[in-house]
């Protein structure tokens, strides 16, 4: 105490903060959904009931997604700059051509029943269908960039935490499989949504992850 009060200081002050053009700053620790986990909530948006937040994360990069399910039973997903694309067309672009393949990975009846539907939603059959349907949904008007800036979008920044090239695209397909179980299952009564408010679906980001994040931008 006595070299504090030598120093000019405040043998009682907790410190933890700093003193920046002569006002204190203290570093707020963050908190955030955790990362590569489907947290699953009700809505009441418009004709959406269903959702589903998925923030995938890579070495530092975070992705958000969104999946929802309108009371119709169709299933759209958003992220990036593509908004609520039809999820059939993303799960034909990653290879699943055959309504068969999207099918037998649904598994449970129920499922399958409820998920019809969005069979039948576009006209879209094959991975190039797709593509060119996805190319003009982001209104891409250059055919001949089109396919690339697509399949750049698909791989970079569809659940990065997948990876990020075109031989990942098959696990990419399964887990959004897994993702349009979950969310037809919550629609059903048959999954409980998740608490928001549980830590177990939360992040804390503390003053080294809030500093590396800000380096990481800035080198």
């Amino acid at each position: 105490r006595e070299e504090l009060e030598a120093a000019g200081e405040d043998p009682d002050d907790a410190g933890g903060y700093f003193i920046v053009n002569g006002t204190e700053r203290v570093l707020v620790l963050m908190e955030e959904i955790a990362p590569n986990r489907m947290i699953m909530e009700k809505q009441n948006v418009g004709n959406y009931t269903e959702l589903i937040r998925i923030n995938s994360e890579r070495n530092g990069f975070v992705q958000r997604h969104t999946i929802e399910r309108k009371n119709d039973g169709t299933i759209y997903i958003s992220f990036a700059n593509i908004r609520r694309l039809p999820i059939v067309v993303l799960l034909k672009v990653l290879g699943l051509e055959k309504d068969k393949a999207i099918i037998e990975g649904l598994e449970s009846e129920e499922v399958i029943n409820d998920f019809y539907v969005n069979l039948y939603e576009t006209e879209v059959q094959t991975e190039k269908d797709a593509l060119e349907y996805i190319g003009k949904h982001l209104k891409i008007v250059q055919k001949e960039y089109r396919k690339e800036r697509v399949e750049q979008i698909i791989n970079k920044y569809l659940l990065p935490h997948l990876g990020q090239e075109t031989k990942n695209r098959e696990d990419k397909a399964v887990y959004l499989l897994r993702a349009v179980r979950k969310i037809i299952l919550l629609a059903l009564g048959k999954l409980p949504e998740d608490d928001l408010d549980y830590y177990g679906n939360k992040r804390i980001k503390l003053a080294g992850d809030l500093l590396e994040l800000l380096f990481r931008s800035i080198r």
